[in-house]
């Protein structure tokens, strides 16, 4: 039923945590046919090693490890990841440990009534600050650029694999979801549902938003708009 991805870059900490929560939120969900598919981001701490080691001592056969032989990004890694999967339904869960079986829960208990589900977060305050006033600017900035009316456009996201499909999906940072936000627009008859969560962030050590890569979100996001706007007028 269910493929969870797991991108992981640097994540030793967290990295077996993050395995826990979501093996409890399968087992809350009673949810018993799914899939652990962890892509290492070629990280230069232990993660490698450690997920190994917790492979080999655990009975679960349904975790798979990946190992980047160059880093690929956050986006890059998913992309991988969902070539691997095997089920019906796909979610991509950061492997930083910022999203509990309390929150995870939440998305799945919508499993199967929609087509995509995906998260926004209510505490935004715990973010670092210029995390959180580049949020509260560019959502809204999306939503107007591509006439969309979403509270968020990078949260915890689960989509039937058959809506995957359908679309292509080229960006390797981060924000790759943006880009599949406006693919999908283009799509009919794709019910979509946002669930409000909570997001328990670390404020130091995260690798997904740094200075170079808002740089590389900037200019993915100016390439979509052509793109969005291109295909509309050829349309």
């Amino acid at each position: 039923m269910l493929s969870v991805l797991v991108a992981c870059y640097n994540e030793e900490i967290n990295i077996i945590p993050t395995l826990k929560e979501i093996k409890k939120t399968c087992s809350h969900c009673k949810i018993n046919k799914f899939e652990i598919i962890i892509i290492n981001d070629k990280s230069t701490d232990r993660s490698k090693d450690i997920i190994n080691e917790y492979i080999q001592n655990s009975d679960d056969k349904n975790i798979k490890l990946i190992n980047n032989e160059t880093n690929l990004g956050y986006g890059g890694s998913v992309k991988k990841g969902m070539k691997q999967a095997n089920n019906e339904f796909i979610i991509w869960v950061p492997g930083d440990n910022a999203h509990k079986e309390k929150e995870l829960s939440k998305i799945l208990d919508y499993i199967g009534k929609y087509d995509v589900i995906s998260t926004f977060y209510t505490n935004t305050q715990t973010r670092n600050k210029f995390r959180q006033t580049f949020t509260e600017m560019y959502t809204p900035i999306l939503n107007f650029f591509f006439n969309l009316d979403y509270p968020y456009y990078n949260g915890v996201t689960l989509i039937k694999k058959s809506v995957l499909d359908k679309i292509s999906i080229f960006t390797d940072s981060h924000n790759f979801t943006v880009e599949m936000w406006v693919k999908i627009k283009f799509l009919k008859n794709v019910k979509i549902k946002f669930v409000p969560t909570l997001l328990d962030e670390r404020l130091t050590g995260a690798n997904a938003f740094k200075f170079k890569n808002s740089i590389k979100v900037l200019f993915n996001t100016i390439r979509l708009i052509f793109y969005y706007h291109i295909y509309r007028y050829l349309k």
